[in-house]
């Protein structure tokens, strides 16, 4: 079973820590591989790990600005977390505002598909 395999199996599982690693992994190998950036964003933020989810996020404005890219494609899950088909809470919303001020003013030129959307 390869990576991507295995990463299917653990998300379907909940298992993320396991698919973390797993997408970490498929990142480095294949950095340009924008699959894995919203899987590995997902992975981060279901296990509750948004500080990361951030940082990977940021890798990824750098990584598409270094390809001279305007948009990344979505979905972007690091600054709300998994969406359940409900109205975000404020709780929710305040961590969204908050990421995307994180990110500073070079995310401000970089838009994602579900951005746009928005």
């Amino acid at each position: 079973m390869n990576e991507m395999e295995r990463v299917k199996l653990a998300i379907k599982e909940n298992r993320w820590a396991d698919a973390i690693v797993d997408l970490r992994t498929t990142r480095e190998r294949e950095p340009y591989n924008i699959a894995i950036w919203g899987q590995l964003g997902f992975a981060l933020s279901r296990n509750e790990q948004h500080r990361e989810a951030i940082e990977q996020l940021r890798e990824n404005i750098a990584t598409t600005a270094e390809a001279g890219a305007k948009i990344i494609p979505g979905p972007m899950y690091a600054p709300v977390g998994y969406l359940p088909g409900r109205r975000r809470t404020a709780e929710e919303w305040s961590r969204a505002v908050d990421c995307w001020q994180q990110l500073g003013p070079g995310s401000r030129s970089i838009k994602s598909w579900p951005q746009l959307n928005r």
